[in-house]
């Protein structure tokens, strides 16, 4: 009893550890260091969120909202960046991409839990059905299940791989550091102005044309940008952390 104790213990610190350690706000000069080790292991939600919170100690308001919302992206569950994150753009008035129903999901099971379960339901169903069709006597009640729970794994299957937010929001980009940008009308320069956004708000990607890209904006309205002026949430590969 007493072992058990103490190992239920030693879990319990290990686990507050391990939540303080990516809880931790980061320094303003651990920047660079960040940006070394995700250039050297690659992309990681804890990472991210690292260098979202040392960007926000900087001052750096594009860098926090373009780092914070990668961290979430590989992380849907990571609660610790969601509030942070949500804290940050109020206090900033950043806008962001309005909730959706895949937000909805991710916030009730992860994306890769729906995805494995569904592939192993349409496994078991697909296996099941084409072992009741060449089985003699079908019976209707079991080829109706076996069909009943491939169709539900291909629904799960397919819910959880279109709220993967890095499918969900792959045409994510936000605004990059400067004066405020102007949602035109059309793309020209003395097109009429459809809204003002802050630098760091979020835009979803329609339609990029060149030194003009159409978007929609956080609060609906659609219209045109300088693309010059977007940096998109999830990087191309061949991007290096100090270029975005």
């Amino acid at each position: 009893m007493k072992n058990w104790l103490i190992g239920l213990l030693y879990f319990t610190l290990t686990a507050i550890c391990i939540a303080a350690e990516v809880g931790a706000p980061a320094t303003s000069e651990s920047i660079s260091e960040i940006e070394k080790r995700l250039e050297d292991s690659g992309p990681s939600p804890q990472l991210y969120y690292h260098l979202a919170v040392a960007e926000e100690s900087a001052g750096n308001i594009v860098g926090a909202a373009l780092n914070y919302q990668r961290a979430i992206m590989l992380d849907p569950g990571m609660r610790v960046a969601q509030n942070r994150f949500s804290a940050f753009a109020s206090q900033n008035n950043i806008g962001v991409r309005p909730r959706s129903w895949q937000d909805d999901v991710v916030s009730v099971v992860h994306p890769e839990t729906l995805l494995f379960v569904g592939m192993l339901l349409g496994w078991v169903g697909a296996i099941w059905l084409a072992w009741m069709i060449f089985s003699t006597p079908k019976s209707r009640w079991y080829v109706a299940t076996a069909v009943f729970v491939l169709l539900l794994g291909s629904a799960l299957f397919s819910m959880g791989y279109i709220s993967e937010p890095r499918i969900a929001d792959a045409n994510l980009s936000i605004i990059s550091s400067g004066p405020e940008v102007k949602v035109l009308s059309g793309p020209a320069e003395n097109s009429s102005t459809v809204v003002a956004l802050t630098p760091g708000s979020a835009v979803g990607v329609i339609s990029p044309r060149g030194s003009w890209t159409y978007v929609t904006t956080p609060g609906g309205a659609s219209g045109w940008v300088a693309t010059d002026r977007l940096i998109k949430v999830i990087p191309d590969a061949a991007a290096q952390p100090s270029e975005i």
